[in-house]
């Protein structure tokens, strides 16, 4: 008897050493993340540098609000010279739904070497800038592409990210998708917005279905800047500047072995 009290009090010995040994090195985290990196030798920020950051955020958005708008007035003007230069003839694209698309009767198709009628066609189809999650775009590994907007089943709804294949011959839109990023008026990787303030209208061809991603050449793309109030913009630039300086702290804590 006195052997098994023996063993389990070494598994409890061991088991309270871990734990505090864990939560020393986890206030030593904190410590050195306030201290060194955001600059708040506070109890507030000790307590947790995630809460005290995005707390932070909120009252640097609250200030920088009007100048965030404009910067978003710029980039529409912006958004409607790109579709102007872009110079599609709408009159030669057909309208479609993404739903309309069956990516397995095309894999099937593919598979038999059958041609399929819709890669020859110029298409025009409502989409948006986020929302459509694969392992490429979670990671970073796929940085410019589009979605398309809700397709829906009997389970939910889900959006089929659309690779850009012909992105390397679009500078411009290089640049708008890398300001969109910029801006925070994105969602991506984890980060998931419930402010969508974009619906675009996308001009181009085709070139591959699959399960998760579709493929396309882009021609042109419209941006229609929806409406919504001064507070959603707010939270977009919350999220901006709290998520910009996460990552930020979350790099200080890689290269410090935290």
């Amino acid at each position: 008897m006195k052997y098994v009290l023996g063993i389990i009090g070494i598994i409890i010995f061991i088991f309270a050493y871990n734990d505090h040994k864990e939560k020393k090195a986890e206030r030593l985290k904190k410590e050195i993340t306030c201290i060194e990196f955001l600059n708040a030798n506070s109890v507030e920020c000790l307590e947790s540098p995630f809460v005290y950051l995005n707390k932070i955020s909120k009252k640097e958005a609250e200030k920088k609000l009007v100048s965030y708008k404009k910067d978003i007035e710029r980039f529409n003007t912006e958004l409607n010279q790109f579709f102007l230069e872009s110079k599609v003839n709408e009159s030669e694209y057909k309208i479609i739904s993404w739903t309309e698309l069956d990516y397995l009767d095309a894999i099937v198709k593919e598979s038999k070497n059958e041609k399929m009628d819709i890669y020859d066609e110029k298409i025009v189809a409502l989409s948006k800038l986020a929302g459509c999650l694969t392992t490429g775009t979670i990671k970073g590994e796929i940085k410019y592409y589009i979605c398309t907007d809700t397709n829906k089943n009997t389970e939910s709804d889900f959006r089929h990210a659309v690779l850009i294949d012909n992105i390397d011959n679009l500078p411009k839109l290089k640049r708008i998708l890398d300001k969109f990023s910029d801006l925070g008026l994105r969602s991506e990787g984890l980060f998931h917005s419930q402010t969508d303030l974009y619906d675009l209208q996308v001009y181009g061809k085709i070139t591959k279905l699959n399960v998760l991603e579709f493929h396309m050449e882009i021609h042109g793309i419209k941006f229609f800047k929806k409406l919504v109030s001064d507070k959603e913009i707010l939270y977009l630039l919350e999220q901006k500047i709290f998520w910009s300086t996460w990552n930020k702290v979350r790099d200080f804590q890689k290269s410090r072995s935290l």
